[in-house]
């Protein structure tokens, strides 16, 4: 499953962990860093400015609206140096003063301790470290993993900033990741402490530690990731270490590391280096740059989408290089002139390039104005099939799973290779896709781990491949992030793929290569799947569902886990139809009205509250009796009404309910535009689509692989001014 957004873990309650979404590298004396979704970067005039995601008033600008171009943080002046975190942004005066700023929206005052003489700062993905003028270090922020170095952990956050005890010499530079913090020494030896769970440590375990550990030594520069640490030699050589799965230690390999390793190619020349989420970049010299690792939107920087475990070179750079930045998914650098140049995922405007990268309103696919007859909408891309049998997809197709055969994402549509005109439904998932003849047979194509193509073969395949068992008489066919289901001709259901959550229904949490029964499965007329959950409707109008419930989510009264199906409790009436959505579900009344269950917080139970979860299912306000069809998304639910009207409600940090807005609704509000003549709808993750009564297809909502179909990328593959600095 990809990461979600710092924002989306928060709808989810304290009871996910916010792990997911780790700060990166921060280069610590630097006039520029990069965070998740944001960044902060020192003006030649000693001011600053930020831009990006701004949910906690990390911007510093008085409010909590995303910025697509830089905007000056209120009231600070002589700044030397930014460091930025999870939820907030620190300052340093040339004075050595250290100033922050997050939730309270304005700069507050000094920290306590840091008025005058602090050298430089760091910060990790929810905590900070400053070293001090007598070269000791002090950190602030969570410590769950020891990253504070107080020798202890603790939960909560420490307000004031804490002494790290063991450094056992004075301290150069600092650099804090994810949940652990480094330091070199004036005599260049590398201690860490915190988090060591992929060995990002480098002291060749695997354990945490709440005090320093002696790395290595002959180092200039240090720089932490959310799971790895590199730095730069004496020499002028690049070491890293920690976690590899993308290739971000730049040895060639994807294997973890417990210590540090050559980064190939670059002895003797690296001045800067800097480790972001899965990735990482080093200066060579003023003017070239080289990153490694993951690229799935660019953060490379060489006009690709294509993952190296060796250093490739930044293309398009221009000027001198002053300082280096690399976020979870961008990378930002000042050149010497004073200007700010970002690439890679552009997520709230973190780029700083004026564009965003969702739409909050319906807009038109170019070119599939009319002659749809069918959408469906997947997780991250979204097909259309047109009258004469033709099928056309956009977003994101890096396995394939466009059926294309271009293995890369689509901002526009293009044409399908496979044959599709013989096919009754079309499903889309994360990163496959498969179909249902009007035979009743199934294929699937695209990425084909944990068993996704149910093929009984661990191999991608960009063309279609026959499922296991499933040659004829298949009734219906739902797929989700990493898993599908069918109803048999039998009445009942078969699933295959991922099996995390128990979401493939047998008893098990087992990945399942080919098809496997749901036992106890009679009388299904559908089977509706996402994320971790999968749902049946009866011909009687009951529903069972099963898979993750930890909010609650498969309405039978409880918040346990189930592997096998269980019935959905206190239902108003027999269901025409059921939508799951992440953690919440809604069903369709044969009445015409709408019950939802499950998580609330971001309002998407649609009941007008935003009570954190519901364990049974409650009515939607305001629908009435005039629903036809529901389409859930991530955190959202939208609705088709009798008048051919669009309604949506729940979370809408990517504008995906449609309403010209950003804001969450708790109750179902009109989609802009389309408050009458729709034929259908279809929601992906975090975007929704429509078929209009002429034909035409308007999508809306995040568009970062391309989803909605109308050119719009969410990254950059090459370096990009930040538009205001």
């Amino acid at each position: 499953m990809s990461p979600l957004p710092l924002r989306h873990m928060i709808l989810l309650t304290a009871a996910v962990s916010v792990g997911l979404a780790l700060a990166a590298s921060r280069s610590t004396a630097s006039p520029i860093s990069v965070e998740f979704d944001f960044a902060c970067g020192v003006t030649p005039a000693g001011t600053v400015k930020c831009w990006g995601d701004n949910f906690f008033g990390q911007l510093g600008d008085g409010t909590e609206v995303d910025r697509l171009g830089a905007i000056e943080v209120a009231g600070l002046s002589d700044v030397k140096a930014v460091a930025v975190s999870g939820s907030s942004s620190c300052a340093l005066t040339n004075a050595g003063a250290v100033r922050c700023w997050g939730e309270l929206e304005l700069p507050l005052d000094n920290v306590p301790g840091m008025d005058r003489g602090v050298l430089e700062i760091a910060g990790g993905a929810f905590h900070f470290c400053a070293l001090m003028g007598d070269r000791s270090v002090r950190c602030w922020g969570m410590n769950g993993s020891g990253q504070l170095g107080t020798g202890a952990t603790s939960g909560g956050y420490e307000t004031t900033p804490q002494e790290v005890v063991g450094l056992d010499a004075q301290v150069r530079t600092i650099a804090a990741g994810g949940y652990h913090t480094c330091a070199v020494s004036l005599q260049g030896v590398v201690r860490c402490w915190g988090r060591n769970d992929s060995g990002q440590l480098g002291d060749g375990t695997t354990e945490d530690r709440t005090r320093p550990v002696a790395v290595l030594d002959g180092i200039k520069s240090i720089s932490t990731g959310s799971f790895h640490t590199c730095a730069a030699t004496e020499g002028g050589a690049a070491k890293c270490w920690g976690l590899n799965r993308f290739g971000q230690l730049g040895d060639g390999t994807t294997e973890r590391r417990l210590g540090p390793v050559d980064v190939a190619g670059l002895s003797g020349k690296v001045k800067e280096i800097a480790a972001g989420g899965d990735m990482t970049c080093a200066r060579i010299g003023r003017k070239v740059v080289r990153c490694w690792g993951v690229n799935a939107s660019g953060e490379l920087g060489d006009g690709t989408t294509k993952q190296s475990s060796t250093p490739t070179k930044v293309v398009g750079l221009r000027g001198k290089v002053r300082a280096l930045s690399a976020g979870v998914r961008n990378v930002c650098l000042m050149t010497r002139a004073g200007k700010a140049r970002c690439w890679g995922r552009n997520s709230q405007g973190a780029l700083g390039n004026g564009v965003a990268d969702y739409i909050e309103e319906p807009v038109d696919v170019p070119g599939l104005e009319s002659g749809v007859t069918k959408i469906s909408a997947g997780s991250l891309s979204t097909c259309a099939s047109l009258a004469g049998g033709t099928t056309k997809c956009w977003g994101q197709g890096g396995c394939g799973q466009l059926g294309d055969q271009g293995m890369v994402d689509r901002p526009d549509p293009v044409s399908t290779t496979i044959t599709l005109e013989r096919v009754k439904k079309l499903e889309l998932g994360h990163f496959h896709s498969c179909a249902l003849s009007k035979k009743g047979g199934v294929q699937c194509w695209g990425c084909g781990g944990e068993g996704t193509l149910g093929n009984d073969a661990d191999i991608d395949s960009p063309t279609p491949v026959s499922v296991v068992g499933l040659k004829r008489k298949v009734r219906g066919l739902s797929a989700a992030h990493g898993h599908t289901c069918a109803v048999t001709g039998a009445n009942g259901v078969r699933c295959w793929g991922d099996n995390t959550y128990g979401q493939l229904g047998d008893g098990s949490v087992v990945d399942r290569w080919v098809p496997t029964e749901v036992p106890g499965l009679t009388g299904v007329t559908s089977v509706e799947v996402n994320d971790q959950t999968s749902c049946a409707v009866f011909a009687s109008g009951g529903a069972r569902c099963w898979g993750s419930n930890t909010f609650g989510q498969l309405g039978d009264g409880t918040r346990l886990a189930r592997s096998t199906p269980v019935p959905v409790e206190g239902l108003a009436g027999p269901l025409k139809a059921i939508a799951p959505g992440y953690a919440h579900t809604c069903g369709l009344l044969e009445s015409g009205g709408v019950q939802c269950w499950g998580v609330n917080s971001g309002g998407q139970l649609g009941d007008g509250t935003t009570t954190s979860f519901r364990v049974t299912p409650g009515f939607v306000a305001g629908l009435g009796a005039g629903v036809v069809s529901l389409a859930s998304g991530s955190f959202h639910t939208c609705a088709l009404t009798d008048q051919g009207g669009v309604k949506c409600w729940g979370n809408n940090l990517f504008g995906h309910i449609g309403d010209g807005t950003t804001e969450d609704r708790r109750v179902p509000v009109d989609v802009k535009g389309l408050t009458a003549g729709v034929k259908a709808i279809s929601a992906g993750w975090d975007h929704t689509c429509a078929l209009t009564g002429a034909g035409g297809v308007k999508c809306w909502g995040w568009a970062h692989w391309g989803q909605l179909g109308n050119g719009l990328l969410g990254y950059s593959t090459l370096p990009g001014n930040v538009v205001g600095f």
